[in-house]
């Protein structure tokens, strides 16, 4: 039975939590970016992602957040990172991190469940 608990846990870790954040990478932003913004009223903030979330950021970002903040991206950033930035403060979302940190807690509480089982 934890063997196929296990298979379907790995299959969404690895295949459906991947592309759900990935495709949510711009909510992701705009809560962290209202979050700021109530903390540094007049400041401006810059938001940076990779180049291929430009637009879908940017739609997400006209919708509910209220100026001043300016999008730019950079190559170096992976698809699902992004970099806040407001006056001294930066803040990284790197959403490949979160789930890969959520797929080493699963593999190790399945191994420690094994060992558990084996040593009775």
């Amino acid at each position: 039975m934890n063997a196929s608990i296990e298979a379907v846990l790995k299959g969404v870790t690895d295949v459906v939590l991947p592309q759900v954040a990935r495709a949510s990478l711009g909510a992701h932003i705009a809560q962290r970016v209202q979050e700021i913004a109530t903390q540094r009223l007049d400041m401006a903030i810059e938001i940076v992602v990779a180049p291929e979330n430009e637009a879908a950021v940017r739609n997400v970002l006209q919708d509910e957040i209220p100026e001043p903040f300016r999008l730019v991206t950079d190559e170096l950033l992976a698809p699902a990172q992004a970099m806040l930035r407001a006056e001294n403060t930066e803040v990284e979302l790197n959403l490949d991190r979160a789930v890969a940190e959520i797929s080493a807690a699963i593999a190790a509480f399945f191994e420690t469940q094994s060992t558990e089982v084996n040593d009775g």
